[in-house]
């Protein structure tokens, strides 16, 4: 129905419906965010909310508080890869997950992330250049390493390869798998560059 209202807040001149309208309901399953503990939530393909918890927390919505005994559980049997946590979620019929640091993801936490660009400090490893493309860095690894930021030292058949520069005749060794300096007497530092006494 529709009347002309002198006392309507459209004044004299417009007329005001009153009529129910139909309302579209759009909705954000994130919106409010259901995730606990300072969780952040994102929106899935299939319109649902997703979790991605704080270091400490784990579950569905972030709701349950990990801790040192949930993470090394006898049940918890997921293998996960890059310093990945494995936790339970009773939520999900008790079924393993590994909970990823924010450099690496995939269920095992197998792949690592490309950073976006090479700025403002180069994220490549290893005396790598970074290259800043559409996908992304990219980094063009030295000879004898590999990997997504070259972090990866591969032991050459034909020669070995160390990736330190090390000064004052020092020699490139590894120890327990790092490279380290080795360093003649009187220097020291990580690269020999300090000379001692």
């Amino acid at each position: 129905t529709t009347t002309l209202a002198t006392r309507s807040p459209c004044g004299t001149s417009c007329a005001c419906v009153v009529a129910p309208c139909p309302v579209a309901v759009v909705t954000n399953p994130c919106t409010p965010n259901p995730c606990q503990n300072m969780g952040g939530c994102a929106v899935q393909n299939n319109n649902a909310a997703k979790c991605w918890c704080p270091d400490g927390f784990q579950g569905y919505y972030c709701q349950h508080r990990r801790n040192a005994r949930s993470l090394i559980s006898k049940t918890c049997n997921k293998d996960c890869l890059n310093g990945g946590q494995c936790y339970i979620d009773e939520k999900q019929a008790g079924q393993a997950f590994c909970s990823c640091s924010n450099d690496f993801y995939g269920s095992r936490c197998e792949f690592m992330n490309r950073p976006k660009s090479c700025s403002p400090k180069n994220p490549c490893m290893n005396k790598a250049k970074c290259i800043t493309t559409s996908n992304g860095a990219q980094c063009m690894c030295e000879r004898g390493t590999s990997g997504v930021l070259c972090e990866r030292i591969e032991r050459l058949l034909n020669e070995k390869y160390c990736p330190l520069n090390c000064q004052a005749g020092g020699t490139c060794v590894y120890v327990s798998a790092t490279p380290k300096c080795r360093c003649p007497p009187g220097l020291n530092g990580p690269l020999c560059e300090i000379r001692s006494g």
